[in-house]
């Protein structure tokens, strides 16, 4: 299939959840970046929710939001804040079975050491 029928294709496809976490154009330009979510909040609006409505998940670091005025963007492409909190990724999966466990109480042990921190602790941060 040509490039521009794949084009077509995914544009058919509505949806009622699009989540966008942590755009950033590679530059600290705040004036492109409001440019940037004028565009996003149109295209998401006039792209990709369902024609029915649905809700448009943006994850920002802290201050981002009001730097590039991202409410007067989505105001002005016709959305309105649901929700405005930290960010909370899902968990991490469980780690995955030790290739050199001998036996089903040995793993179980080697895995407990992972998940309590014995070989290491994880920890999230959020930016502020």
């Amino acid at each position: 299939a040509a490039s521009g029928d794949n084009y077509n294709n995914v544009q058919r496809n509505r949806y009622h959840h699009v989540i966008f976490n942590h755009p950033h154009l590679g530059t600290e330009s705040a004036a492109r970046h409001r440019r940037f979510l004028s565009h996003l909040f149109h295209s998401v609006r006039h792209h990709w929710l369902a024609r029915d409505g649905g809700v448009f998940h943006l994850t920002l670091v802290l201050g981002q939001a009001d730097r590039w005025d991202c409410l007067d963007a989505a105001s002005r492409n016709g959305f309105q804040l649901l929700y405005r909190g930290e960010f909370k990724p899902p968990p991490p999966p469980p780690p995955p079975p030790l290739p050199h466990a001998v036996n089903g109480e040995q793993q179980q042990q080697q895995q407990q050491q992972l998940t309590d921190g014995g070989l290491g602790r994880e920890t999230h941060y959020k930016s502020r």
